[in-house]
């Protein structure tokens, strides 16, 4: 499995240990209110940060969380910040992800929170996190 897939992986089950949110992995929009609130991860960019050895590469991968709330537990900005909160304590607390390979995770930009307008309005917020991974240049899968 590439280095990068590792890494989603690891993400969604740290974010599964988050009690009061839906994880999945996938490049939809929920449209189910009752499976909300969830966070929705997927790959951003991955750009190659440093290749000066005959044997490795560092890269940038880009995690983009589309979070997904409706006004049940508040208004909207209130719900995406205490998710917010929940997600960065996850995923920041070691900033490896407990994976060998990592070497760091920074937290990237928060989009303003846009409203879904539908029978039951909706909120989302996309989280960006840059993971710096060092992985074999001929197979990423080491």
């Amino acid at each position: 499995m590439h280095k990068a897939e590792q890494i989603l992986v690891q993400v969604e089950t740290l974010l599964n240990q988050i009690s009061s949110l839906n994880v999945e992995r996938s490049m939809f929009y929920p449209i189910e209110s009752d499976q909300l609130p969830r966070v929705v991860i997927s790959f951003g960019g991955d750009t190659v940060v440093n290749n000066s050895t005959n044997t490795t590469v560092d890269s940038s991968l880009t995690l983009e969380l589309k979070v997904f709330v409706d006004e049940s537990g508040g208004d909207f900005e209130t719900e995406l910040a205490r998710h917010r909160t929940d997600i960065n304590v996850k995923l920041l607390t070691d900033y490896t992800l407990g994976l060998g390979f990592i070497i760091d995770i920074d937290e990237g930009n928060a989009a303003p929170p846009e409203i879904i307008e539908g029978e039951k309005p909706r909120a989302m917020q996309v989280l960006t996190y840059n993971v710096l991974y060092r992985r074999n240049r001929i197979n990423p899968e080491l």
